[in-house]
């Protein structure tokens, strides 16, 4: 349990800080246009991501029923080959300039290695083996971040930049994770009509996990066409903390998933509550320090690493950090409720806050600038968090016979 704690710590928390670094580096390097393409590009490549996992990892480790690992592989094998398939649609349906495409492209790429991988994370976790997935995420951020910034600063260019950091993610798969997979004894036989199944069976946790993504971007992808690439490049630097608060809790929620899940089917309601309850306490927690630290420092702690003075977006910097922190405490009741096996009402939640956001975001944007993202992301946060929070105490109560 210690040593599986602390290398998913160590990788969730690395590959969560790989798109802030990656952001100080084109920021610094290539300049503050180049990293509002930057912004949006990966915040593309994130939503599309979401069709990479379909289900995800929670909905994978969670299950209890008999579709194998080899399945699940399978099956995380085409939906990767969907998700390329719209980068693909997309991209050449917009009038992105090479440049721009090339990049959207190669950072689409970049999180389809990771959501094939992401499987392959599933099956070290199942078999109690999680620090493997530390590792493997560990070796990736570190190394793809130094290459990533050796080769833009001799070439000056993000393109080859994304292609180094691809071919270092490729590598490490092949040299790490397969030949740790295959460590992994697994008398199983590959069933590929459960590939096709397990599309069924997590369609509405592929569509809530997909409008989650969209709506704590929404306002990013409004603003692509609605204003420069430096107002974007503003927003991305300030909502680089809360996106980091939000993966952090990444790590606090990983090593809890088995026990929740043994919890829920031995029908321990307070141990269920109970954990859930100390995952909520740790990320308000962590939450109000980064709200101190940016008060305190942390805004001209940004402005000197990016080069960018952001010490009058300090007023944005809280509010975004206190929706940031809303989010990651939505996560923790997404999850439980996928551990519940309650899906459809999530997507159901999740489509209304994507409604408030795509209603919204335009408006505001177009209205207030920069103070419109923030207001906007705030309200869908809270909307969110409030709404998962009522059913959760529902499903629990309901679930647990009590």
């Amino acid at each position: 349990m210690k040593k599986n704690f602390i290398w998913n710590i160590l990788g969730v928390t690395c590959n969560a800080f790989l798109s802030f670094f990656l952001m100080i580096i084109v920021t610094r390097v290539n300049g503050i246009e180049d990293a509002g393409v930057f912004t949006f590009a990966f915040s593309f490549a994130c939503l599309l991501f979401t069709i990479g996992i379909f289900a995800g990892r929670t909905f994978q480790v969670t299950d209890n029923q008999n579709y194998s690992n080899k399945d699940y592989i399978f099956h995380r094998f085409l939906c990767v080959l969907l998700m390329l398939l719209a980068a693909l649609i997309y991209v050449f349906t917009q009038n992105y300039s090479s440049y721009k495409l090339q990049i959207v492209l190669l950072l689409c790429i970049l999180k389809a290695q990771e959501a094939f991988c992401d499987t392959i994370y599933g099956i070290f976790q199942i078999k109690g083996n999680l620090y493997k997935a530390g590792i493997s995420m560990f070796l990736k951020a570190v190394i793809s971040i130094i290459g990533f910034l050796f080769v833009d600063l001799f070439s000056r260019n993000m393109v080859l930049s994304c292609v180094v950091m691809n071919v270092i993610w490729a590598i490490i798969f092949a040299f790490y994770d397969i030949k740790n997979l295959n460590s992994e004894k697994q008398n199983e036989v590959l069933q590929i009509i459960h590939g096709f199944k397990l599309f069924d069976r997590g369609k509405y946790a592929f569509f809530f996990n997909f409008l989650s993504i969209y709506i704590v971007n929404a306002p990013k992808y409004t603003m692509d066409g609605c204003v420069s690439s430096e107002v974007q490049a503003v927003f991305g630097i300030i909502l680089m903390p809360a996106t980091l608060v939000s993966l952090c809790g990444q790590y606090i929620l990983n090593p809890f998933l088995k026990m929740m899940k043994d919890a829920y089917y031995q029908k321990n309601k307070n141990a269920f509550r109970r954990i859930v309850r100390k995952m909520v306490f740790a990320l308000v927690v962590l939450g109000g320090m980064a709200v101190l630290v940016m008060i305190v420092f942390g805004i001209d702690l940004l402005s000197m690493v990016y080069s960018v003075e952001l010490r009058e977006y300090l007023q944005n910097s809280i509010w975004i950090l206190v929706g940031g922190t809303l989010y990651a405490v939505t996560i923790i009741f997404s999850t439980a409720l996928t551990t519940l096996r309650k899906t459809f009402i999530q997507f159901a939640i999740n489509l209304i806050v994507a409604a408030i956001g795509l209603l919204g975001s335009e408006f505001m944007i177009k209205t207030w600038g920069l103070n419109g993202a923030t207001g906007i992301y705030c309200l869908i946060m809270l909307s969110q968090c409030v709404m998962y929070i009522g059913v959760y105490r529902y499903y629990l109560k309901r679930e647990f016979c009590l």
